[in-house]
């Protein structure tokens, strides 16, 4: 684990970095949406409101993964996995943050070749 002085916080980190992909995969789907059904969902671009959307999200994924020591029982739970099946869920990990980025760059080339009138 990730340890910054005498606290881990590596359940922190994790949710951070699970919220960014949720976040990257909302803006793929609002994009794709834009793309292929030509209907645009507005979002708020005020910053208080972005601000406030990624704490509330945090804050669910906290409620749901780490108070009470959630965490234990995922860590626990996956404690006796063979190095194979280490191997293969660090892959699909690994595979499924690659892909989401990609996908949102792939998503903002299609909107940007609509909005030239291309597609």
């Amino acid at each position: 684990m990730v340890s910054v002085g005498n606290v881990d916080v590596a359940q922190y980190y994790s949710i951070l970095l699970i919220t960014f992909l949720l976040t990257i995969n909302i803006f793929t789907c609002i994009g794709f949406s834009y793309v292929f059904i030509g209907k645009a969902i507005k979002l708020s671009a005020s910053k208080l409101n972005i601000c406030l959307e990624f704490i509330a999200l945090t804050s669910l994924l906290y409620f749901l993964l780490v108070k009470d020591n959630k965490h234990l029982k995922i860590i626990e739970y996956y404690k006796n996995e063979t190095k194979q099946q280490q191997k293969t869920g660090m892959t699909i990990a690994i595979s499924y943050i690659v892909f989401s980025i990609a996908l949102m760059s792939f998503t903002f080339y299609l909107m940007m070749n609509k909005n030239r009138g291309e597609l």
